[in-house]
């Protein structure tokens, strides 16, 4: 779901130097924003016209409020990486084999999903939170979905800006949004199928020890955070370079174009 938005909000990065002046930076977010809730086949189409209103302005002040804060770079990467979890913890269950698009993420979860959601805590709040519990899984999924595509919004949202600011680099084979983003899903994952006493998704390793198989890899992979919160220039060298000396063999990043 989001890795297509994220393809076509890169291209419209504007040529030369990325400015960091948020007033520009907003003009480029709002013009970006608007052609997304206006698009007749986007993911936010079938919004009412008043919540798309409310939702471009709570966005923009948002991105203004953050592009305020001393290390505004910091800033954005923060609330990126915020919401790439909560669109990533949903969006792992609305895959199916079909849609699947890395291992790790299998797209068997959907099956499992009102199994689930009287296991998993997440899912069990986010039920409650609505104005009408749904029944069945259909209308679990559909609930699931809206979720997904609003957090996804906000998500590419913040990759853009993450862009603009210069927080990126040009290489695909070494920036690291997409990378972070398809380990939150086999994390979120790796989580799901324990609760619902699947088979591992993750391979396992001697590392894991006493630990569920998997185990070992499945903690590199929850690293991301820690590695961008943390200021680390290029996250997914960091990444890489701790898998490698974990493992002894490349991520499964390593040297892949996204």
């Amino acid at each position: 779901m989001f890795t297509r938005v994220i393809d076509s909000i890169r291209r419209l990065v504007p040529a030369g130097e990325p400015t960091s002046k948020a007033d520009e930076i907003c003009k480029n977010v709002s013009i970006v924003l608007t052609s997304r809730l206006k698009d007749p086949e986007g993911q936010l189409a079938h919004f009412p016209a008043a919540w798309k209103r409310q939702h471009s302005d709570s966005v923009l002040a948002a991105i203004r409020e953050a592009l305020r804060k001393p290390d505004a770079v910091q800033s954005i990467r923060d609330e990126f990486v915020r919401f790439t979890s909560s669109a990533t913890q949903f969006w792992v269950l609305l895959n199916t084999p079909e849609t699947a698009e890395f291992a790790g993420i299998t797209g068997e979860l959907g099956p499992h999903i009102e199994e689930l959601a009287t296991l998993n805590a997440n899912l069990k709040e986010f039920i409650y939170g609505l104005p009408e519990a749904p029944v069945g899984a259909v209308e679990l999924m559909q609930a699931l979905t809206a979720h997904t595509v609003i957090e996804n919004s906000w998500m590419v949202t913040y990759n853009y800006v993450r862009i603009l600011l210069g927080d990126y680099h040009k290489d695909d084979m070494k920036d690291w949004a997409k990378p972070f983003m398809l380990s939150q899903g086999i994390f979120w994952e790796y989580l799901y199928r324990q609760e619902l006493n699947m088979p591992p998704n993750i391979v396992a390793s001697h590392h894991d020890g006493s630990f569920s198989p998997g185990f070992a890899r499945f903690t590199q992979h929850a690293c991301w955070p820690e590695y961008i919160e943390s200021g680390e220039k290029y996250p997914r060298l960091k990444f890489e370079s701790s898998w490698e000396d974990v493992f002894g063999e490349v991520s499964p990043f390593t040297g892949v174009t996204f």
